[in-house]
């Protein structure tokens, strides 16, 4: 019976809440940086703020989409940030403007600004969260075509 029990369990369990953040007892890079209990989410438009610069602007400064798990793109830009990856957004901001500094456990903040249903509306969603917000960090000034209403 308990068997069984835990059989349902894991086979209806994910279709009625998000799935638990895999690192566990470890700390997550997204959850302890703005999406605590989400960062399993994905097919997400998102928005990163650099934790240094928050206090002279808390804006976002980079605006992302990513059809993986918000989790996973989100290391991909805390390694180019903490590694000053040349030609990333992202480590070319902290090689600049933070050369030499000490940095902090969490350096970026993300946060998932939209969750879309599928390719298209994703980079739609991107390029006017891009327009709207006008992030410091987007190199990609083109976009998506769009009609006004």
């Amino acid at each position: 019976m308990a068997k069984q029990q835990h059989t349902k369990k894991t086979l209806v369990h994910p279709f009625f809440s998000e799935p638990e953040c895999p690192s566990g007892n470890k700390t997550c890079n997204a959850c302890s940086s703005g999406v605590k209990g989400r960062c399993t989410t994905s097919g997400v438009v998102y928005g990163i703020t650099c934790n240094l610069c928050q206090a002279n602007d808390p804006n976002i400064c980079y605006i992302g989409e990513s059809v993986r798990p918000v989790r996973l793109r989100f290391n991909e830009h805390v390694l180019n940030a903490k590694n000053c990856t040349p030609d990333t957004p992202l480590g070319d901001h902290f090689a600049d403007s933070h050369a030499g500094v000490t940095l902090p456990a969490q350096p970026l903040s993300v946060k998932i600004v939209e969750k879309t249903k599928d390719h298209p509306n994703r980079k739609i969603a991107e390029s006017l969260h891009t327009r709207q917000l006008k992030p410091d960090l987007n190199r990609n000034v083109s976009s998506w075509f769009i009609l006004p209403s």
